[in-house]
C-alpha cells in the first residue's frame, strides 16, 4: 500500500501546464495540498506567501538559475525549516525537450 499525504503542502514548479495538472491532481487525490509555479520568480513569490513541505522543480523551469545560491532571486527565498525539502528531478539522458 502506498503512503498517503495528510495535508502536507507541496509546490509543483513545472512549466508544462499538462504536467502540472497531472501532478497536482494526483497529489491532491493522495491527500496533499498543492500549489503550482511556472517560473523561478513565481517559485520565490509562492514560497514567500506560504510555507511548503516539499518543492518539486522541473530541471528546465524558466528562471531556475535565479533560485540557485547566489542567483538573483535566492535572497527572496525564505529560510527553509528543518522539515522542508526540495526535490529536483533531472530530465533523463536522451529525453527530448518538449516544445511549449
Amino acid at each position: 500500500m502506498l503512503a498517503r499525504g495528510s495535508g502536507q503542502r507541496l509546490l509543483v514548479a513545472v512549466g508544462d501546464r499538462d504536467a502540472v495538472e497531472l501532478l497536482t491532481s494526483t497529489l491532491e487525490l493522495a491527500g496533499y495540498r498543492t500549489g503550482a509555479a511556472a517560473s523561478g520568480a513565481e517559485v520565490a513569490r509562492r514560497l514567500a506567501e506560504h510555507p511548503y513541505d516539499l518543492v518539486v522543480i522541473d530541471a528546465e523551469l524558466p528562471g531556475l538559475d535565479d533560485l540557485a545560491p547566489g542567483g538573483r532571486l535566492e535572497p527572496a527565498l525564505p529560510a527553509a525549516g528543518p522539515a522542508a525539502g526540495r526535490l529536483r528531478v533531472p530530465r533523463p539522458a536522451g529525453a527530448r525537450t518538449r516544445r511549449r
